[in-house]
């Protein structure tokens, strides 16, 4: 929920300064002009409200959430690798990113690179 609220902020604050310096230079050539003010405010407010309902209600929105987390740091999850038959290969616990690769699987665990190329992979998140 932090994410979100830090989204909706960040969003508002971003259109605010975009909004402000459209009014900064609307405003030199027109003298009667803070209305403009407001209506940026206006607008920031409600671009932040909609980011943060975007990204707290929908789906897609936690998605976005969570597949930037797990860009940053990695995510904690159990990684499976199966052959063609079901016979499980190799498994993996841990935090890491995993990757795709044309076909495959890239990932690094405790240091060391894996590419799986045809097979089966099961991620689960803990």
């Amino acid at each position: 929920m932090i994410v979100v609220v830090v989204i909706g902020l960040a969003a508002a604050v971003l259109a605010l300064i975009v909004l402000g310096g459209i009014w900064y230079f609307l405003s030199e050539k027109f003298e009667s002009m803070n209305w403009t003010l407001a209506i940026a405010i206006v607008l920031s407010i409600a671009i932040g409200i909609g980011a943060a309902f975007f990204y707290a209600s929908t789906e897609s929105g936690k998605a976005m959430i969570k597949s930037t987390k797990s860009g940053i740091s990695g995510m904690d999850r159990i990684v499976r690798v199966y052959t063609a038959d079901g016979t499980l290969l190799a498994e993996y616990e841990g935090r890491f990113n995993i990757e795709d690769k044309n076909g495959g699987i890239m990932f690094d665990y405790d240091g060391k690179r894996h590419i799986y190329w045809n097979c089966f992979v099961e991620s689960i998140e803990r």
